[in-house]
């Protein structure tokens, strides 16, 4: 009988301890996070509106084991499809739908500035546009401010206060904020440097430094106060076909699916967005994916850097470099720098060639000039920059700055050498600090 006890107590000691190490498991399954970014199934959610920090816990954290299971590709950059979009929560449907409302009012609009262009920092084709009041000044006023408006019925599913390094309303009593609005499930539009939330939102907020809450707005809902701002629409269900390898834009997952705003706007309100935009090309909206297997022309990541991510924060854009067209003016092309002189440039290549679409691996060495530019009207007047008129035309400096030297070294490979300051005669082949980029 006593034997028989003894057993009963071992069998329960067994069982006990069984069940409390699965619950301890269970409990360290569902509570593991990325730090104090974000907990279990948050994570999914709270990484893809804010990419980059997760991105940078995990090259931070190596082996921290969700990102491992879930943000490999940190890591490894060997993936060549996109991975398949997070659900949002609060969003209903798939699709597009019409835009019925100008996010500014249009007697406020002065000038629309098309996606693609390639400035300072943003050394890739920018992914979305830039709308400008008729008052635009550079300093940041209150009595400036301009309404900012919903497109369409949808959920906020984002607001954030832009990080320390981009918030541009630096030493003024103005925020700096970024708002995603979803319209579907798949089809979202991206606002950034909004100066004042609505009342609605700013209590959303509150304190935080970001909420994923959902909220409903309807179509034509003021949303906030700003001078300029950054406005883009992007579709999951479309996956631009201008970049090779997709995974290289795992930093900004929305970028693969952008699509030209003025498509959604109804015909009639497009008509009058159109009247203010500066583009006079195909498409309207501007093109950020020029990327054609085996040429130049294109957007480039230094070799083994994590493609668009780079490998240095908040400067990620050090490592990337592009030979695109100018959004203003597409007859000229852009050489864009991430690293000139350690400092993001744009330039023109004198003389406006070697076009890089026709740029290849037979091609061999290439040497492109660098030079000043600027944009003129059609009266042969220095464009202002913040005024409407209705054509560009790109024309080159007199200015020299030093010279790239290029070769494609396979049809994903490219291999660059700058070198500031210098002529073109001085220049005929690479040195040791050439660099290979890829993608």
């Amino acid at each position: 009988m006593k034997i028989k006890i003894n057993h009963c107590i071992l069998y329960l000691i067994v069982f006990s301890v069984i069940f409390i190490l699965g619950c301890t498991q269970q409990h360290s399954k569902t509570t593991q996070g990325l730090g104090n970014l974000c907990t279990g199934e948050q994570c999914d959610e709270y990484c893809y509106n804010n990419s980059l920090e997760c991105e940078k816990y995990c090259r931070e954290n190596p082996s921290n084991e969700m990102c491992k299971e879930r943000f490999s590709y940190v890591y490894s950059e060997q993936i060549t499809t996109p991975k398949k979009p997070i659900n949002v929560k609060g969003c209903e449907g798939k699709g597009t739908i019409t835009f019925t409302h100008s996010p500014m009012k249009l007697e406020d609009l002065e000038i629309i500035q098309p996606m693609g262009l390639m400035i300072g920092g943003h050394v890739i084709p920018i992914d979305h546009q830039y709308y400008f009041p008729y008052d635009w000044i550079p300093e940041l006023k209150e009595e400036n401010l301009k309404d900012v408006y919903t497109p369409a019925d949808g959920v906020v599913t984002s607001i954030e206060r832009m990080p320390e390094f981009f918030n541009t309303a630096k030493g003024t009593n103005l925020g700096d904020y970024r708002l995603v609005i979803h319209h579907t499930c798949t089809f979202f539009t991206i606002y950034i440097h909004l100066r004042q939330l609505s009342p609605k939102l700013k209590d959303a907020l509150g304190q935080k430094e970001r909420i994923n809450t959902p909220i409903k707005v309807n179509a034509g809902e003021l949303i906030g106060r700003t001078t300029s701002f950054d406005f883009s629409a992007h579709n999951e269900d479309i996956i631009l076909q201008g970049f090779i390898v997709p995974n290289h834009y795992d930093g900004e997952p929305w970028k693969i699916h952008t699509v030209d705003p003025f498509d959604y706007f109804e015909q009639g309100l497009k008509e009058k967005l159109l009247a203010k935009n500066m583009r006079n090309t195909e498409p309207l909206g501007g093109k950020i994916d020029y990327d054609v297997d085996g040429k130049l022309i294109g957007s480039w990541f230094k070799e083994n850097t994590n493609g668009y991510k780079g490998i240095k924060s908040p400067e990620y854009w050090g490592t990337h470099v592009s030979f695109s067209p100018n959004a203003l003016d597409p007859n000229y092309f852009i050489i864009s720098l991430g690293d000139f002189k350690g400092e993001a440039k744009q330039f023109a290549a004198k003389g406006n060639k070697p076009n890089p679409k026709d740029v290849d691996v037979s091609s061999g060495l290439i040497k492109y000039e660098l030079i000043g530019y600027d944009y003129f009207d059609n009266l042969g007047n220095i464009w202002d920059r913040k005024s409407y008129t209705g054509s560009l035309q790109v024309k080159e400096a007199t200015s020299t700055y030093g010279v790239v030297l290029v070769q494609l070294v396979d049809k994903r490979k490219l291999k660059l050498e700058i070198f500031p300051d210098k002529k073109i005669n001085e220049i005929s082949e690479f040195t040791n600090n050439a660099i290979i980029y890829e993608r």
